[in-house]
């Protein structure tokens, strides 16, 4: 019967030293993207949460990891110093999912480089997070993170800022999936936090929702009628009460509706108000 005989130990050389010969080097990093590493102070953030080192910064990833990038996409203003953030993506996942992408990345125009100068850096990111995992989180950038209270203080870097923001770009980018997984995020976020005096919704959901509907062209029956039920259910009366007459006399300083969601939260909250005193008349005739 044979035996293994055990190999001797092999000095292995440094990889570098291993590389096949006639490899072109590595694609260097702009010097402006290295010098913007870590410099940005948590009140010019946009909602930046501490991350756990485990879940990663995707969107970080492709700023800098040129790996089988097939196209260049670089977001902001390039007249602004250090203002344009560079992205090495992929066609096959951005094309699948952006309408945007696919007039740009595919004949006639089959381009190399994408400028966005008019999108927001910080949405895109989360457009980033959505195209490589399918998932969008209203809390910052990445998934399931936890955000701290004096990083939204500021009225512009607020989660109300932020999911206008993001629907916006979205809808630029034809990214319909996405604009699907803000409007049911926003559905589990206002059902779980409107009874909560604490949420972060509770001050202007009816507001939030008018806006949504104007930016995202999400105004179907279905959407209008599925989030006049859910502020219906779980808003004060008064509140609505309210609100709606800020919006009545919108023409005084009041607020403005464009997207048809107010008719839709009207009826629905008439009809409970006529169940409600229906019930208490039937009460009444009981006793």
């Amino acid at each position: 019967m044979s035996t293994l005989e055990t190999p001797a130990e092999v000095e292995v050389e440094p990889d570098a030293q291993l590389e096949p010969e006639g490899k072109k080097p590595p694609r260097t990093i702009p010097q402006m993207i290295l010098d913007r590493t870590h410099t940005e102070s948590p009140e010019t953030r946009w909602l930046e949460p501490i991350h756990a080192l485990w879940k990663g910064d995707v969107a970080g990833s492709f700023a800098y990891d040129t790996s089988f990038s097939d196209i260049l996409v670089v977001v902001g203003p390039q007249d602004e110093e250090m203002g344009e953030v560079w992205y090495h993506l992929h066609r096959a996942v951005i094309c699948a999912k952006s309408e945007y992408f696919r007039v740009q990345c595919y004949p006639p125009n089959e381009k190399q480089t994408v400028l966005l100068p008019d999108v927001n850096k910080h949405s895109f990111k989360t457009v980033i997070r959505f195209f490589y995992s399918g998932q969008y989180e209203i809390w910052g950038y990445e998934i399931s993170d936890q955000m701290f209270e004096f990083w939204w203080k500021d009225k512009d870097h607020d989660v109300y800022s932020k999911v206008i923001c993001d629907l916006g770009t979205a809808d630029f980018l034809g990214i319909d999936e996405m604009k699907d997984a803000i409007l049911d995020t926003l559905d589990q976020e206002l059902s779980g936090g409107l009874g909560d005096r604490s949420s972060y919704f509770t001050h202007s959901p009816i507001k939030l929702l008018c806006d949504v509907f104007a930016v995202g062209g999400l105004n179907t029956e279905d959407n209008l009628e599925r989030f006049a039920s859910i502020i219906v259910c779980f808003c004060d009366r008064e509140y609505i009460e309210k609100t709606l007459l800020d919006y009545d006399h919108a023409e005084d300083g009041g607020l403005e509706d464009k997207g048809g969601f107010l008719p839709v939260l009207k009826q629905h909250y008439h009809e409970v108000l006529v169940m409600d005193t229906t019930k208490e008349n039937q009460g009444e005739e009981n006793a």
